[in-house]
């Protein structure tokens, strides 16, 4: 229980992580002495003048679009997690494996999507002085998050499913 618990809360802060990321333009960081621009994946900032990002670059759209879809499965591995608490069953499907398939899928997702923005942009960025900055380590962070709160499910799930009669 303490583990599904525990799974349940790692999740809901790998959540709110995710979509502060997502929505946030702190994803890059230019700090030369006459230009200071940040930017994240829906717009940029360059001398207090924000403007929208063109979708035109390949790897930004990829990046929105596994981010987005890794939101909504985290949203629905949250609510499966939350329903698994009354204990729901088919046959040996149980509501924390349904949530720890969820997670994964989710993780995998917010990796690709992280791995492609950390290896693509450095050709993109112009300036001699620049660097990720807290959105970009948000979505890091929020994978972490993800992948713990996957191992503890995994973990809840195969010790609750060792319990019962079916297994004597």
């Amino acid at each position: 229980m303490w583990r599904k618990l525990t799974g349940t809360v790692l999740l809901s802060i790998s959540s709110i992580l995710l979509l502060i990321s997502l929505v946030t333009d702190y994803w890059v960081v230019i700090y030369d002495k006459d230009n200071r621009a940040h930017w994240g994946l829906w717009q940029m900032c360059s001398l207090g003048v924000c403007q929208n990002i063109n979708s035109t670059i390949e790897y930004v759209v990829l990046v929105k679009g596994c981010l987005s879809f890794s939101a909504v499965l985290n949203a629905l591995a949250i609510l499966v997690a939350i329903s698994s608490f009354a204990k729901w069953q088919i046959r040996h499907i149980t509501g924390v494996l349904v949530t720890s398939i969820f997670t994964f899928f989710t993780a995998l997702f917010v990796l690709v999507a992280m791995a492609v923005y950390t290896s693509e942009t450095p050709g993109m960025v112009l300036a001699n002085s620049w660097g990720y900055s807290w959105s970009f380590i948000l979505g890091w962070t929020a994978l972490v998050f993800l992948i713990s709160a996957d191992i503890f499910l995994c973990f809840d799930h195969y010790y609750s499913s060792t319990t019962n009669y079916e297994s004597l």
